[in-house]
């Protein structure tokens, strides 16, 4: 506007909502409203239940709505609870100004939305890369070496990888040996049965290959029953020292010290040397604890 013009208005100026205010209106109207229209039969669909932000382009935009209507095709087989489907998702990819776009993600996208309406957690130490088709399939992607490297540099144990990249042209079947080496490759049917553990001193990964979300899901969710299991295991091991730790109290020795680490490098000197058990003190003598 020209500032002559500017200058014979009156200018008032309206600050911005805060995020707080956003976050109040949406909880107070547009949630119950979306909420209505699904309880009423209404036109709302699953699909706009899901809301992604973060600079998508088209292509990764087409992921989201695919593994949807995926991971819906394959409710039952999925665990998901019915009555968690219209619940508003916000799927939020970090890096806002880094331009995201591909296919790669819709695997990701599927196994992420089935864990929310299942109630299952997924572990932390896993990847997935994959196409999804509406319903449920996996499909190659490219530039398999370089997503290998990155979930590795990332932290990730295991990586999901599907069936169609274990072969072909950028395929597994195709890394340098030494590469090759590193990995731990199993298909799922292979993941499924016994099979050689997982070797520390020469592997760097666990790829599984699977061809479905529902195989990607059971490689990737916690089983609780594993957990309960290995808690098992360490209640024997852990009474048996804490039965030699009071024989040792007991006859006024040294106490044996435990040091949870990452790496052997951690443990310093200090470690090594015997420390006074506090019961071996004389019980006349005042504790100096």
């Amino acid at each position: 506007m020209p500032e002559p013009v500017v200058d014979r208005c009156q200018v008032v100026l309206l600050n911005r909502y805060s995020v707080e205010e956003k976050i109040a209106i949406a909880r107070k109207h547009i949630l119950p409203r979306i909420r209505g229209a699904v309880a009423d039969g209404g036109s709302t669909s699953a699909l706009s239940m899901v809301h992604a932000t973060s600079n998508i382009e088209k292509v990764m935009d087409e992921s989201r709505k695919v593994a949807t209507t995926g991971i819906l095709h394959n409710a039952e087989s999925l665990d998901i609870d019915p009555d968690r489907v219209g619940d508003p998702v916000h799927l939020h990819f970090m890096g806002g100004s880094t331009r995201k776009d591909g296919p790669s993600a819709g695997s990701a996208i599927a196994i992420t939305l089935a864990s929310f309406l299942n109630g299952r957690k997924l572990r932390r130490n896993v990847g997935i890369t994959g196409e999804i088709d509406t319903q449920g399939r996996l499909t190659g992607v490219g530039g398999l070496d370089v997503k290998l490297e990155t979930a590795s540099s990332a932290g990730c144990k295991t990586v999901i990888i599907p069936i169609e990249n274990l072969h072909g042209p950028g395929g597994v079947e195709r890394f340098p040996d030494a590469l090759k080496r590193e990995l731990q490759i199993l298909t799922y049917l292979d993941w499924e049965a016994a099979h050689e553990p997982f070797d520390y001193s020469r592997h760097v990964l666990q790829v599984v290959a699977v061809d479905h979300v529902t195989q990607a899901m059971r490689v990737a969710v916690i089983d609780d029953q594993e957990l309960d299991e290995l808690e098992r295991r360490f209640v024997a091991p852990a009474e048996k020292v804490s039965q030699e730790i009071l024989r040792k109290e007991e006859k006024g020795s040294s106490c044996p010290m435990v040091v949870l680490v990452k790496d052997a490098e951690e443990i310093g000197e200090q470690y090594f040397k015997p420390i006074l058990c506090r019961r071996s003190l004389p019980r006349k003598t005042p504790s100096p604890w």
